[in-house]
């Protein structure tokens, strides 16, 4: 799993998207291996990069059903979620990605600044100056150290 995760980071880097996803479904209907959410979290990402927000999708709620089903499925963790967020606010869909961040926020995750930026960036570039600046007093509500990137 650590190989065909490694690859599939470098074939996203490399901008060679269509040879991660062919790697993932290879592996992914491999009985044999057995994936990881790391693994979930690295295609999830690659769908980001490559701006095909229908398949990260398709992705996301299988992995959510999967791990509803089977407790012994990978579960979502914070890094799944807030990459989905970002596909979100990449595709301009901010009433998605608040509905992400809202899954994050009640859930048992550790909220911090790259959430944050992700969001108020994904406001900004939606021209909702309002909704950003609404992520920054959260973020102070919440104590959250804030750098110089938000």
């Amino acid at each position: 799993i650590i190989i065909y995760n490694t690859l599939v980071k470098g074939f996203s880097k490399m901008k060679k998207f269509a040879k991660a996803f062919e790697l993932f479904e290879k592996m992914h209907k491999n009985s044999s291996i057995h994936t990881n959410i790391v693994i979930y979290n690295s295609i999830l990402d690659c769908c980001v990069e490559s701006k095909n927000f229908e398949k990260m999708l398709v992705i996301y709620e299988d992995i959510k059903a999967k791990a509803k089903a089977n407790e012994n499925f990978p579960q979502p963790n914070v890094i799944t979620h807030s990459t989905v967020m970002k596909g979100f606010c990449k595709a301009g869909d901010m009433t998605k990605a608040k509905a992400i961040y809202e899954i994050i926020k009640s859930g048992n995750f550790q909220l911090d600044e790259v959430i944050y930026n992700t969001l108020a960036d994904g406001y900004s570039r939606a021209k909702d100056i309002n909704s950003a600046l609404e992520m920054l007093k959260d973020m102070k509500a919440l104590n959250i150290i804030r750098s110089s990137v938000i």
